[in-house]
């Protein structure tokens, strides 16, 4: 284990998670349990694809992390790169509600996808512009205990509250 001390506070570090599967995490989010939501935007691809297809990568991983180090395990994946239902072209923010539905915002696209515990999708919604319940570039999201979601909608300068 590595210890180091910066600015008084010690941290500990044991391990890492994922390896090389895990590429470019943006954002998590803490499920039940050991579960854990990690939103990979992969490059593994940029040499292979033209590059308006920077984020090929795109994808939700789905990992068990338990107490004991060494035990984790990536349970699989949802998400891929395009502008259908389920994909993305540039995700960036991601949350989950009180159902473990998760929500991912595309800063490309002007939407949030929403996919339940398991990856399967639900739904979608989001158009560009600057009008209410409009988004331009959409990254963070987060959702509070009312299950109301905050959407940081990045070019439009405001955080924008769906319920």
């Amino acid at each position: 284990m590595l210890t180091q001390t910066v600015a008084g506070r010690t941290y500990d570090y044991s391990h890492a998670v994922g390896g090389r599967y895990i590429g470019q995490p943006c954002s998590m989010a803490m499920g039940s349990g050991d579960l854990v939501y990690a939103l990979l935007r992969g490059s593994e691809n940029i040499g292979n694809v033209p590059w308006n297809k920077i984020g090929s990568g795109a994808r939700v991983a789905r990992i068990s992390i338990p107490n004991e180090p060494g035990t984790e395990e990536v349970l699989g994946e949802f998400g891929k790169y395009g502008d259908g239902d389920g994909e993305f072209i540039w995700p960036t923010g991601l949350d989950i509600d009180d159902k473990e539905n998760v929500y991912v915002t595309d800063e490309w696209l002007n939407r949030i996808s929403i996919f339940d515990r398991e990856g399967n999708f639900l739904s979608l919604w989001g158009t560009a512009g600057d009008g209410d319940g409009q988004l331009n570039r959409p990254s963070g999201i987060a959702v509070d205990r009312d299950d109301d979601l905050y959407v940081v909608d990045t070019l439009n300068h405001r955080v924008q509250k769906f319920t």
